[in-house]
């Protein structure tokens, strides 16, 4: 009896643990998103710093001329609704997450507003600006938490948990110990797609055919960016069989070798273009045209990008 007893707490705190590693944004992701932006602000500023991008003085400029604590935000997830309205491409979600707990204090300065409006029968900031044509409301969620959105998409997460779709499934499973996170969830950007454009599968050119057939095979990707580790870029692509997977490595290499054709003129508008603290960004496409590395694993892709080097130098 008492070895019952303690397997059944060594389960009750093994179960604790893996709920509470569940990201806590999951619970806000639409049922119908397929992507996730997730970056660990505190990580990604530094390494921004280190290769000598003036982030602070970005912060400074926003604190000064909008009261904005940038600073003050430890992570940020981004979740994109696709073709919301008949003229909007996408409404995003977004989760930011303080060091401290000052949500409350901080959501006028971050909605730019003090007016209030009730949405589900909670008392939510206006934003000063509209997000995909319409307006934009904010929430503290709790102490450290604030949640904003366009009011349709506010209106279904604040009524109740939206059911958890397939974005959801993918953003649990992450690894989001990374200075960023994109999770793409493909069978309901598939769907978003169709019911925009109609049957895709008539409207393919030749040319593009066999991106396209590879795209059909993909159930989701996960990519993970570290400006400071050996791997810069980490692309995870899960396919639906192993058939697919080949497909798949396929259209990545056809494509980056496309690319390689027009890097000359891509590195030229660019460097003409971006400030010399953003000179590095060219370094990475350049990278990732040149220097990507495929494997096939089963059903799944993974592509690395080594960090160049001299980085950021």
């Amino acid at each position: 009896m008492r070895r019952l007893f303690l397997v059944a707490v060594a389960a009750v705190g093994f179960a604790s643990v893996t709920l509470a590693e569940k990201p806590s944004e999951a619970k806000y992701i639409p049922t119908n998103s397929p992507v996730a932006v997730f970056v660990d602000a505190v990580k990604l500023k530094k390494n921004l710093i280190d290769l000598g991008v003036p982030v602070e003085k970005t912060f400074e400029k926003a604190k000064t001329e909008k009261k904005l604590e940038f600073d003050n935000i430890s992570r940020l997830a981004v979740f994109l609704e696709l073709f919301p309205e008949a003229n909007s491409p996408v409404a995003p979600v977004v989760i930011a997450t303080m060091k401290e707990a000052t949500a409350k204090a901080d959501l006028p300065n971050l909605m730019e507003s003090t007016i209030e409006a009730t949405i589900a029968g909670k008392t939510c900031i206006q934003s000063k600006d509209k997000i995909a044509g319409q307006d934009a409301f904010g929430i503290a969620i709790d102490d450290k938490t604030v949640l904003f959105g366009v009011k349709s998409i506010m209106e279904t997460l604040l009524k109740a948990d939206p059911k958890e779709g397939d974005l959801s499934k993918e953003f649990e499973k992450a690894d989001l110990k990374h200075d960023a996170v994109i999770v793409l969830a493909a069978k309901p950007l598939m769907i978003a797609l169709k019911e925009k454009y109609g049957d895709l599968d008539k409207q393919i050119p030749p040319a593009a055919e066999s991106f396209y057939l590879a795209a059909k095979t993909l159930e989701a990707v996960t990519l993970t960016v570290d400006l400071s580790e050996e791997t810069l870029l980490k692309g995870v692509f899960r396919s639906d069989s192993a058939e697919g997977a080949e497909k798949v490595k396929e259209a990545l290499q056809g494509g980056l070798a496309l690319a390689s054709f027009g890097l000359p003129q891509i590195k030229q508008q660019l460097g003409g273009q971006l400030p010399p603290e953003a000179k590095p960004l060219i370094t990475v496409i350049e990278a990732i045209v040149k220097t990507s590395k495929f494997k096939v694993d089963g059903s799944t892709v993974i592509m690395t990008v080594a960090r160049p080097k001299n980085f950021g130098k």
